[in-house]
């Protein structure tokens, strides 16, 4: 029979342009949804209802990468794991790392037992290398409650990498983050010439409110110097745009000492296990080959270490987090798909939204009250050798950098700027 209206039984369909469409189950790919995540995420985002089968046939037309499908050839895949292991100078990340990374970098969707077998018959003895083999010595743990992403955030700063932990000359990172205690995310991670005096803690503080537009509705640190500013504005933004909660029953921000902040304390070990270390071994290949030489002023250098831990704070937010059945809030998930989406985790969004004005009126305020610029906190090196260093750099070409390229990129610009 026929039907005018073109509407069957199964009602209409407010199916999002193909353009957006096609960029949201490719984000969704990244993240490596089930396909019920991405069924639910469809109608979070776009009130767009559809079953298995239509999802199935969408990501046939727009080309979406998984593991069965587009599957590249076995030796492409064989190499590409490899070469990731090999980055990897302490042999400390497994399978599970691997993976994402080649989905996030190369766009490999590889299964975990390929990923696996591989690592087994050409590096055996990492496996080994990473058993625990030894009792650590815990902390007693309680479960903690929370009804959404930045409910609460830990902050932090770590100090392995300093002038003290390197042993050349000056040279030193300090790094400083912020993790989200419900989603297990890092929204923020910047290394610094230095993280603990209290200018520099508050111009951190508001680059990080800046960035992502938000605070927390509690900040909890540990103690320090830094912390001042960072208390006195989050104090200040959380009763400018939070008026309605109550600052005793819910403190804008809380103090704990080192051993119970836990939450990024225990981010900091698995940063050093995965990357941290391999970082280390890179820079100190430049004083063990004596590229390096601390003595001469013209050998200020910084290693490109901040797109080192974008590259990691990227695979942190889009790797799977352990599955705990016992944990009183998400576990399992991703952490960027549980910050966007709380509702698929019985969850609440706590953000709160603070202008860039109220940011550029307190960073003022910081300038006027200490004498210090951002530039004067982070500032690696002088003006001039910028200029010259800048200078060098285009006399070579301008040749691609990354971890592994820098220090004979040093050495070779280093020649110039002396002679």
């Amino acid at each position: 029979m026929p039907n005018p209206t073109g509407v069957n039984g199964y009602g209409i369909k407010n199916q999002p342009p193909d353009d957006v469409l096609k960029a949201s189950l490719l984000l969704y790919s990244e993240c490596n949804l089930s396909r019920e995540q991405k069924l639910a995420s469809l109608v979070d985002d776009y009130g767009y209802a559809i079953k298995l089968t239509k999802l199935a046939e969408l990501e046939k037309d727009f080309a979406i990468p998984s593991k069965r499908r587009l599957k590249p050839p076995k030796e492409v895949v064989t190499q590409a794991i490899i070469d990731e292991v090999e980055k990897d100078h302490t042999r400390r990340n497994g399978p599970d790392y691997i993976q994402v990374k080649l989905r996030l970098e190369q766009g490999l969707h590889v299964g975990r037992d390929q990923v696996s077998n591989t690592m087994h018959i050409h590096f055996p003895e990492d496996f080994v290398k990473r058993f625990p083999g030894r009792q650590l010595i815990r902390q007693n743990r309680t479960a903690h409650t929370l009804v959404g992403p930045y409910h609460e955030l830990h902050a932090d700063g770590h100090e392995k990498l300093s002038a003290s932990g390197l042993r050349m000359g000056d040279i030193g990172f300090s790094l400083y983050g912020y993790k989200d205690k419900w989603t297990c995310g890092i929204p923020f991670l910047r290394v610094m010439p230095e993280s603990c005096s209290a200018a520099s803690g508050g111009h951190l503080f508001l680059d990080f409110v800046e960035q992502v537009g938000y605070i927390p509705l509690q900040l909890t640190t540990d103690k320090g110097p830094e912390i001042g500013y960072q208390h006195a504005f989050m104090v200040t933004l959380r009763e400018m745009y939070a008026p309605e909660f109550d600052p005793v029953e819910f403190p804008p921000h809380v103090i704990l000492k080192s051993t119970n902040n836990t939450p990024i304390e225990g981010f900091w070990r698995i940063l050093s296990d995965k990357c941290g270390k391999n970082i280390k071994e890179q820079i100190l290949q430049g004083k063990d080959q004596r590229i390096f030489d601390p003595t001469q002023s013209e050998h200020s250098y910084v290693l490109l270490f901040q797109q080192e831990l974008d590259a990691f704070c990227r695979y942190w937010n889009n790797h799977t987090i352990r599955r705990q059945d016992t944990k009183l809030m998400p576990s399992g998930h991703v952490p960027a798909h549980a910050m966007d989406n709380p509702s698929q985790y019985g969850g609440i969004d706590c953000r709160i939204e603070v202008p860039k004005e109220a940011v550029s009126q307190l960073r003022q305020v910081l300038v006027e009250d200490t004498d210090k610029t951002r530039d004067d906190c982070f500032q690696w090196y002088s003006d001039e050798f910028a200029v010259w260093a800048q200078l060098a750099f285009e006399e070579i070409g301008r040749p691609n950098l990354t971890l592994e390229s820098a220090w004979d990129v040093f050495r070779r610009m280093a020649l110039m700027i002396t002679s």
